[in-house]
């Protein structure tokens, strides 16, 4: 017996149909083309009338059904009105059934109960779609038909309907105030119109009464993910919902420290974070423990410097954190000291992934108007001591930090693993609520019910060195440890041992490579040996090793190896 989807995969045409089956439904659609399925037509299908429990059979036994009285029969071509003539079943009241002749074999006939269009709801609602400058009409219907499902999602009701491409029709229920407001922030919406309920020749505007204007932009799309850093300001949760006129599904990310009162910071990003999701559906948001991590600031940079090294951990943090396509921020140009225009042009490039402002240009009032508009102004000036008042510096911040020194101090600072807890939310509502343990070097996640690997567990033996030095060797058997080698693979270059060049080429492209390992794995360039070849892991395993650097150059040697001349040990 094959499954429910595998009979939602069969061919509908009556053509391609499998001879062994039997379809539960045989419809006729508006344009005259006939649908066997195997699922009941719901009313949003546009048809005429369906035949159910369709049977196969003769010319014989056809007539003899034709003569079963209490039936009122109808039929589709000629020859079915000539069987009704001749057994005289004509009566014009009954049990409707139809007939309907076999394509595939002319002596056959299907017949079976015949079910009509259901009646048709009066329209409550018009909406026009925003403008979409696609230039495929295929993508445009796609993106029509997600924004129909977002409508009945907001409104509860299945009666959404396509009017060509730029018109979406409601019908059966009036929405409520409250549907209408979060209506009007969907992204794709152009304007909502009351329709007419008047018959006959309507005057004035065909679409209706004007109920009020939608957010325009592009309808949310599950293939654009994105990251947002949600503060718990205002400027954050704006930034976010931007994207989502963007057509760009965002998730959620927060800084915590456990060490300060986080409850009242958490209670305000979930009241903002039910705001968001009720407009995009479902959103997941992280938080993130960064006492650790905080502390090391404190004790390694000085305190003007602070704010912006720990804004360069929290970009850092997102950007490796999911397979998300960019980092959202709520900057505006010069709005702080970590949003000057130099202060932004050190932070963003240092990062491995795209950092987007969509407020970087826009004024404080206009941010204030867009969080009344998405109703988290209230939420987000509630009191609460969040990471960013524990870090911030009161006098006297940095307004233009060079690249060079954010590197040297973020070299400073070590990470080992950050608790983190996941919240979904679903429709306005916290759904589902986990914790797992993230380890930034390698990417991974442990969920906090399960030991870690043994790869990640740092030895408490040895001392926790800046100046050690990394050895990765991809080209020998000489084992790498586990969150070595993921690092090296996460590496935008990949392993150098595998490239077949030479000269400078070759030479600049592991340099290039050292550089993004050395800040994936916070430890100085000049730390980070590439060695290759059996004999001299093997030597360097049984002998030990000592670093030789020329210009463009590093190499490990046994002990007793020839140093050349100007070389550096």
């Amino acid at each position: 017996m094959p499954s429910n989807r595998q009979e939602e995969k069969l061919p509908t045409n009556p053509r391609e149909f499998p001879d062994n089956r039997t379809p539960n439904f045989i419809l006729k659609a508006k344009n005259g083309h006939f649908h066997f399925m195997m699922v009941e037509p719901d009313v949003s299908k546009n048809y005429l009338w369906y035949m159910s429990e369709p049977k196969l059979v003769r010319v014989p036994e056809l007539e003899a059904e034709m003569r079963v009285p209490g039936r009122r029969w109808y039929a589709t071509d000629k020859a079915g009105f000539e069987l009704q003539r001749r057994n005289n079943a004509v009566a014009t009241e009954g049990e409707p059934y139809v007939c309907l002749h076999n394509i595939k074999d002319p002596e056959l006939y299907w017949f079976g109960k015949r079910h009509a269009e259901p009646p048709v709801e009066q329209v409550t609602l018009v909406i026009s779609v925003g403008e979409l400058y696609l230039k495929s009409a295929i993508h445009r219907k796609r993106l029509v038909r997600v924004l129909m499902d977002s409508i009945r999602r907001v409104l509860q009701n299945p009666q959404v309907f396509r009017n060509g491409d730029t018109m979406i029709e409601v019908r059966k229920e009036m929405p409520t105030k409250e549907q209408l407001k979060l209506l009007a922030l969907l992204p794709g919406i152009a304007k909502i119109y009351e329709a007419s309920q008047e018959r006959g020749e309507r005057k004035g505007d065909p679409r209706g009464a004007f109920i009020c204007s939608g957010a325009q932009g592009i309808p949310i799309t599950p293939d654009q993910r994105v990251l947002a850093l949600i503060s718990g300001g205002i400027d954050s949760p704006v930034a976010a919902y931007r994207m989502m006129t963007r057509g760009c599904l965002v998730n959620g990310v927060h800084f915590l420290n456990s060490t300060n009162d986080t409850a009242s910071v958490m209670e305000k990003n979930r009241r903002i974070c039910e705001r968001l999701s009720s407009v995009q559906g479902r959103l997941d948001m992280h938080y993130v423990d960064i006492s650790t991590l905080q502390s090391q600031i404190v004790a390694n940079v000085p305190n003007h410097n602070r704010t912006l090294i720990y804004k360069w951990f929290m970009l850092s943090l997102a950007a490796s954190f999911d397979d998300s396509c960019f980092i959202v921020t709520g900057d505006s140009a010069g709005q702080v000291a970590s949003q000057t225009v130099h202060n932004i042009s050190t932070l963003y490039p240092t990062v491995c992934k795209a950092v987007i402002a969509p407020l970087i240009g826009v004024t404080k009032n206009f941010i204030i108007d867009e969080a009344r508009k998405i109703n988290t102004f209230d939420f987000s000036i509630q009191e609460g001591a969040d990471c960013c008042q524990y870090m911030m510096c009161k006098s006297g911040a940095n307004l233009m930090m060079g690249r060079r020194t954010l590197e040297a101090y973020v070299r400073r600072i070590k990470l080992t693993e950050l608790k983190v807890m996941k919240e979904v939310y679903r429709d306005g509502k916290l759904c589902e609520s986990s914790e797992f343990t993230y380890y930034p070097q390698s990417g991974v996640r442990v969920p906090n019910n399960t030991p870690p690997p043994a790869a990640l567990v740092q030895d408490a033996s040895s001392e926790d060195d800046v100046h050690d030095v990394v050895y990765f060797d991809a080209a020998a058997g000489t084992k790498i440890a586990e969150q070595v080698q993921m690092a090296m693979m996460r590496a935008p270059e990949g392993n150098p041992n595998s490239m077949h060049m030479s000269g400078r080429e070759a030479r600049m492209a592991v340099e290039k490579v050292r550089s993004q390992l050395a800040k994936v794995m916070h430890v100085p360039a000049n730390d980070i040996i590439f060695t290759s070849g059996g004999t001299e892991s093997n030597n360097i395993a049984l002998n030990g090793y000592r670093v030789v650097r020329e210009p463009w150059s590093h190499a490990s040697t046994i002990e007793n190896s020839n140093i050349p001349d100007g070389a550096t040990v």
